[in-house]
């Protein structure tokens, strides 16, 4: 009798938290529609009521877990190099959203002494190596960039380190800060498939020319083709098109790009159940 009764209440348990996933495909399909997404709705609204008929503390918990699967969602901001991903950003901080850089995570990475330091030092020579024995990260992006197999190989052993370090950060703010609204700002969000875990998923994009222009106005030492190579070797806009819920064109000046800010924060973000 035992075994039945252990067996049924797993169940039950197992379908009560069920509604976090609901809750997240819930959030995701405001922005980009889900095939079969009635049906889900349906029968996770069946099952819920069901439980709350059975146990009311089990519906509640089941109601609970739909709400958090839908506050665990993340807000994904991606784009290629220079096309203003970071600007964007600090405008969303002004209005309280926590931005997670993927960027900045992998500057950790390449300090002396990390097991991806050893990792890139082994696999291209101390020649890319400072004085100080830190790594010449302009010299090693124009190693990399001009070479699909040296991309393929930084990547490989970057990825994960980086999205484990993202989930964490996200984990940090969304239980122990209580925040709402937090975004990951990654240029390969597509790449690595954060994209699976944000909703909205913001792309920024702008003209070749732009690129290349704010590209070498902020690195003196980058040249056109290692630019190029930049470029290139990222996943084109018009692939990143088809995953992204949002797009925003910055070809323009920065009241331009606040000013779109502005509109996506209050359509999309403002609301806890936008």
């Amino acid at each position: 009798m035992f075994l039945p009764f252990f067996l049924g209440r797993c169940i039950l348990c197992f379908l009560a938290l069920a509604s976090i996933p609901i809750g997240f495909i819930n959030r995701k399909n405001k922005f980009k529609k889900i095939e079969n997404y009635k049906y889900i709705i349906i029968s996770s609204v069946v099952v819920n009521s069901f439980l709350i008929y059975y146990n009311k503390y089990l519906g509640l918990f089941a109601i609970f877990n739909f709400f958090l699967g839908n506050y665990l969602c993340l807000i994904g901001i991606t784009g290629g190099i220079a096309v203003g991903k970071s600007t964007f950003c600090n405008f969303l901080k002004k209005k309280n959203v926590v931005v997670i850089n993927a960027d900045e995570i992998t500057s950790q990475i390449y300090k002396k002494g990390s097991t991806c330091y050893k990792k890139i030092v082994k696999h291209f020579g101390e020649e890319i190596l400072n004085n100080d024995k830190s790594i010449n990260r302009i010299l090693l992006r124009k190693i990399v960039f001009n070479n699909e197999e040296n991309v393929k190989y930084i990547n490989k052993i970057t990825h994960t380190y980086i999205i484990i370090q993202i989930i964490k950060e996200c984990l940090k703010y969304k239980f122990l800060y209580l925040k709402y609204n937090v975004a990951i700002e990654a240029p390969l969000l597509i790449e690595t498939k954060l994209y699976l875990l944000t909703s909205p998923i913001i792309l920024l994009k702008s003209s070749i020319k732009n690129q290349i222009k704010r590209i070498l106005s902020r690195d003196k030492n980058c040249t056109y083709d290692t630019a190029m190579g930049i470029i290139k070797n990222q996943l084109p806009t018009d692939e990143k098109i088809k995953f992204s819920d949002i797009i925003i064109n910055n070809d323009d000046d920065l009241i331009d790009l606040e000013m779109k800010c502005d509109v996506v924060y209050n359509k999309y973000l403002k609301s806890f159940f936008f």
